[in-house]
């Protein structure tokens, strides 16, 4: 079936002298392994991404940060590290470094640095 259904898409490339035929030297088993080797490998890195999220001072000092961490996890997301404290300036500028030059930037500085971000 996968054949029948791939062979127009195999001539059409083939009129434009774009395929190459080759002696098989390895059974469609072998070359299946490691394919699924291969979307294992793809999706289990997809699986294991890391996000960072910070939770602003606004939140935190208003108590609400356990309820939005509740709610994350119920989403399916693993909090694999999480710390509560504040930032000095220097690094939430850094953090925020894109933003520099844009008229948003001391007043998100002076936010984030306000109080408690977890």
């Amino acid at each position: 079936t996968f054949k029948d259904e791939s062979m127009p898409v195999v001539k059409q490339f083939e009129e434009k002298g774009k395929t190459q035929r080759v002696l098989a030297t390895r059974t469609v088993d072998e070359v299946f392994g490691d394919v699924t080797g291969i979307v294992d490998d793809f999706l289990g890195r997809f699986r294991r991404q890391q996000t960072y999220a910070m939770i602003k001072p606004e939140v935190v000092q208003a108590g609400k940060h356990g309820d939005l961490l509740k709610d994350i996890e119920s989403r399916g997301f693993t909090i694999v590290r999480q710390q509560e404290m504040e930032l000095p300036k220097e690094k939430v500028e850094k953090f925020y470094e894109e933003h520099k030059d844009r008229s948003f930037f001391p007043d998100l500085v002076k936010y984030v640095t306000s109080g408690k971000v977890v």
